[in-house]
Formats: structure tokens, sequence, C-alpha cells
């Protein structure tokens, strides 16, 4: 049995933020609140980031940090609250308003069978090109824009992993893969929720069938079961 998922916080759709159909540079930087020589010195985000290591307290593995500079940072986290003002669909569980591991959790209360996949260095795995891909395609900015927004929100060519924007990125940046999840999912009748990194598929029987499709669907992101 599948359960309904209920979302405290509905958002507007994709084509209600500013973002969308977004062609001039200086509404871009009105929108980040940042005059348009500021602008152009942050898209040359690779010299303002400061990498540190850090030991994960979970696992113990060390981990680098790719950690934005105040300015940079500022205009990361004004992209990521316009962003968070957009409709996302159920199964997603953070970045979300009205969301938390415990929503996620319950999703899968009494389920008989429970799997968990882990997305191994999601971040780093996505790279700037599906960023440029979202904001191009799916929010149909013009190329200047969207090359501006990668440049803004990317570092080394992947999601810098201790940006305040990365979180949401890595949603939008991969919104048909999580689409086409989803559907297996649903042709299961089992129930699925993301939250971080972790992917979490339950229902009364996980076939072995959708459960090797729904790995063909993650290998595009070398993900790791």
């Amino acid at each position: 049995m599948r359960l309904l998922q209920k979302n405290k916080y509905s958002g507007y759709e994709l084509d209600q933020s500013p973002f969308y159909c977004l062609r001039s540079q200086a509404k871009l930087a009105k929108l980040l609140w940042v005059g348009r020589d500021k602008l152009k010195f942050l898209t040359h985000s690779e010299y303002l980031f400061d990498c540190e290591e850090s030991i994960s307290t979970d696992s113990g593995k060390i981990r680098l940090l790719e950690k934005p500079r105040p300015d940079l940072k500022r205009v990361q986290k004004q992209i990521e609250d316009l962003l968070k003002r957009i409709k996302c669909p159920n199964y997603l569980h953070n970045p979300k308003k009205g969301c938390s591991y415990i929503s996620n959790a319950k999703v899968h209360v009494n389920a008989n069978v429970v799997r968990i996949l882990d997305i191994e260095k999601y971040f780093l795995s996505t790279p700037a090109r599906h960023v440029y891909w979202f904001f191009h395609k799916k929010m149909k900015c013009s190329p200047d824009v969207a090359g501006i927004l990668t440049k803004l929100l990317t570092f080394k060519d992947h999601l810098p992993t201790g940006s305040p924007s990365s979180p949401l990125l890595s949603y939008f940046a991969h919104m048909d893969m999580w689409e086409a999840i989803n559907e297996i999912v649903e042709h299961e009748n089992c129930n699925l929720s993301v939250y971080m990194d972790d992917i979490t598929i339950s229902g009364e029987h996980v076939s072995d069938q959708g459960y090797f499709i729904l790995n063909n669907v993650l290998s595009v992101l070398r993900l790791k079961p």
C-alpha cells in the first residue's frame, strides 16, 4: 500500500519563479541584490572558495568542504531562498520547508520492506552542465543568464560541498531523473522519500526487478546502492 505524503508547504509553480524566462543580466543583478560589476566579479567563483577537510561524526571519514566566501555565499543564499519557494514533489524531504528527517521516516512506518540507497559523492557527481540545463531548459533563462547562474553556483565544474544552495540544486539539476525514479517506484506500488543523499523505498513488497531498474537509473549519477 502506498502512503499519501502530505506537503505542509505548497509554494508556487516553477513558471511563477522570478527566474523563469529571465533574460536580462541587469534584472538578475537586481534580483540578487548586487551591482552589475559585483555580479561579474562573483562569476569568477574559482577564486572565491575556501577548501578545508572535515571529519564525519557518523563514519569518521574525511571529506573536503568547499565553502564560499561571504559575498558569494550571500548571493548563493539569495538564490536558494528564491528557489525554495517553488513547489517540490512530496517525496523530497530535504531541503524543503515543512519537512525534516522525521517526515522522511514517517513515510515508511509499518512498511514490510524498506530499502535504502546511498548517493555517493552526490554534489561532486552533479556537473555544472546539469545546473545550466535546469536554468536554461527548465527555467527558460537566456543562455547568458543561465551561464552566470551556473558560474555563481558551481565550483570546479560541480556543486560545491559547502554551499547553502547545493542541496536544493542537487534536486533541480536532476529533476527528470527524480521523476523517472518516482515513476518506477509508483509502478511498483511502493513509497519513495529522498532526504539529502539518502533514497528510501518501502512497501509491502519491493521486487528485485523494480530494484534492478532503479539501480540502472541511479547509475547515471554513479550512485552506490
